[in-house]
């Protein structure tokens, strides 16, 4: 049954739950390897542990289809149907029946948005934006809200003409 049938109805605040690697595999080599971990608080390995488990349910479809329906009492966080691939988003947006969809990350910040080297700081917005704007090209439905960071205005004002190419402000 879809939730949302009597009008158009836009999500404004969804998330990606991110993977270990989402920032790292959408990052130049030169600042890939010095990005933080997926910052977590305490919780550490077993919340990576968790996320990889995750992952490997994306891969089955018997566990898949166990989740794929009624998105709004089904299992959330990562374990939830769409958490972060994009086309068990679409998918999702279907069963809830939302015309459009803000869609944030979570946790990626925590991987460089306070470092001090400004390299890695832009590097790391970088890598989310494109990241952003692969998990959203996927359904018009979908629409990324990118990062930028005001530090060094020259690296902000590149970063929301990247932006802009990558299509992350078109609605």
């Amino acid at each position: 049954m879809t939730y949302g049938t009597d009008r158009n109805y836009c999500d404004a605040d969804s998330h990606i739950m991110e993977t270990l690697d989402w920032v790292s595999s959408h990052a130049d080599p030169s600042v890939r390897e010095r990005l933080l971990p997926l910052g977590l608080s305490k919780a550490g390995k077993a919340s990576y542990d968790y996320i990889n488990a995750q992952v490997e349910r994306v891969k089955d479809p018997v566990k898949t289809a166990e989740i794929n329906h009624d998105v709004v009492r089904g299992p959330k966080g990562w374990s939830a149907f769409g958490a972060f691939d994009s086309a068990e988003r679409a998918k999702a947006l279907d069963d809830l029946g939302f015309s459009k969809q803000l869609v944030f990350s979570t946790f990626a910040g925590t991987q460089y948005w306070r470092h001090q080297d400004l390299d890695v700081r832009y590097g790391g917005i970088r890598a989310h934006n494109r990241a952003m704007a692969e998990f959203c090209s996927t359904d018009t439905r979908l629409i990324a809200v990118g990062q930028i960071s005001l530090a060094d205005t020259e690296r902000a004002v590149l970063e929301i003409w990247e932006c802009d190419e990558e299509g992350l402000y078109d609605v």
